[in-house]
């Protein structure tokens, strides 16, 4: 299995696990809809490599990561594991 995949598999246990300690659940198909979109219109179009895909998914769950970490309450267990 490449690592790209089982780090995507491990952040978006994170993600869940952030949204559901801060009582604001998340749907990671929502949240990953317009990024599988875009990269299967590229792919298609054949606009951009490989590569390129994964960095941008890459990006944009990083991303995602820290916005739901921000919106923790502060001092939840959740908000200080991820400040480390």
């Amino acid at each position: 299995m490449p690592e790209w995949v089982e780090q995507s598999r491990r952040l978006g246990g994170l993600l869940i696990g952030v949204s559901t300690s801060c009582g604001r659940p998340i749907s990671l198909a929502k949240e990953w809809e317009p990024i599988a979109r875009r990269l299967l219109k590229a792919h298609a179009d054949g606009d951009l490599e490989e590569e390129r895909l994964r960095e941008r998914a890459a990006e944009h769950a990083a991303g995602q990561a820290e916005e739901h970490a921000r919106s923790a309450a502060p001092g939840s267990t959740a908000a200080v594991g991820l400040a480390r």
